[in-house]
């Protein structure tokens, strides 16, 4: 017997659809709720090596799937907002969001069609969960200190004194009372600063061990990756997190895509359309991949020339875009073929592997 099982899942409970198909076609449904703290003992019963599972991917998904994995036969997540089914209902409860997933999950399987257009996504392992979650903390962290900071200057902006630039031996407090201040102000200004001061530290704490986790995970691949000028180990670090693995991707096409880096194309007839990037992907890598475009651009002549040939006619914005799309092309096929970058330059790339040894024994 063949049990399709679609599971809406939420942190306090998991709702469930049982469809249940005997050798003989028979099919009996089944469908309940459990409490997420009893699911050992009221959900993995439930489970057979001949069931198929359907969850959307949230927070806990990752979770949920190294609980029940070795229980049941294959386990697949979906993107929900790909998942048409739930998104384009008119009545959306769990019951039947489970439901759906459940119908479509059996479709899936029993066509034994990879271009059905089941939004199927790739479950990473567990070192490169960590990766990931280190990387949104540290992007949390970041974001606090843009804010602290925004914060602290607006003090001098609202005064009309001249505002100073914040380094770390810049002691904005000492700077604010030699304009006058007020107590108030000065007693704010101390409490922001002794945050930002603190934020910087965990911001610090935290490259070190993205680094540690990175290096211990894709050693090979960052060794490969840092030959590419305007590439450190940290930005090698958030290209891996993101793919993981280069060989989970049919094409540099898919590639591409998924990391943000390729437009989307609607044509009809003989009218081609190129749009926006198609924002459906991962967006960590692409972030820091722009801040090496000039690097690229200028140890690249092919890069370089094409640059100065688009800027004529589109904006910089559009071509920095096309730059970095090239980019993850040359990466795909330098992590497949397992080769270095071609335009690499021998002394910078040996102070990164300097660099790169150092961070490889401490890690050690």
């Amino acid at each position: 017997m063949k049990i399709y099982m679609g599971v809406d899942l939420h942190y306090k409970q998991v709702t469930y659809h049982m469809i249940m198909k005997d050798d003989d076609g028979t099919i009996t449904r089944k469908n309940g709720t459990v409490p997420t703290h009893q699911l050992q003992e009221n959900f993995i019963p439930l489970l057979s090596t001949d069931t198929y599972v359907c969850v959307e991917a949230t927070g806990s998904t990752y979770t949920f799937v190294e609980m029940i994995e070795k229980y049941v036969k294959e386990i697949f997540v979906i993107n929900p907002q790909d998942f048409k089914e739930i998104c384009c209902s008119g009545k959306k409860t769990d019951r039947i969001d489970a439901k759906k997933l459940a119908t479509r999950l059996k479709m899936h399987v029993e066509d034994c069609d990879p271009d059905d257009g089941f939004p199927a996504i790739y479950i990473p392992d567990k070192e490169s969960q960590q990766l990931r979650r280190i990387f949104s903390t540290y992007e949390f962290i970041n974001k606090q200190i843009v804010a602290v900071k925004n914060r602290i200057l607006s003090f001098f902006r609202t005064n009309l004194v001249p505002v100073p630039k914040l380094t770390l031996s810049c002691d904005v407090v000492e700077i604010a009372e030699k304009y006058g201040f007020d107590s108030i102000e000065i007693f704010q200004l101390k409490m922001l600063s002794e945050e930002l001061s603190r934020l910087q530290s965990c911001k610090k704490e935290i490259q070190k061990e993205i680094a540690v986790l990175g290096l211990n995970r894709f050693p090979n691949e960052i060794k490969l990756l840092i030959t590419i000028p305007g590439i450190s180990d940290f930005t090698a670090c958030s290209i891996m997190a993101d793919i993981v693995d280069v060989r989970r991707f049919k094409d540099c096409k898919k590639f591409t895509s998924y990391l943000r880096s390729a437009p989307r194309v609607s044509s009809s007839d003989t009218v081609t359309h190129i749009g926006k990037i198609d924002k459906k992907g991962r967006k960590l890598s692409f972030k820091y991949m722009v801040q090496a475009v000039t690097h690229f651009r200028k140890t690249n002549p092919i890069l370089g020339d094409f640059y100065d040939r688009k800027c004529n006619g589109k904006s910089k914005g559009k071509v920095r875009a096309a730059i970095i799309r090239k980019m993850f092309v040359t990466i795909y096929f330098m992590l497949k073929n397992n080769e270095p970058y071609r335009f690499f330059n021998n002394d910078m790339y040996e102070r990164k592997m300097r660099e790169f040894n150092k961070k490889s024994q401490a890690a050690a």
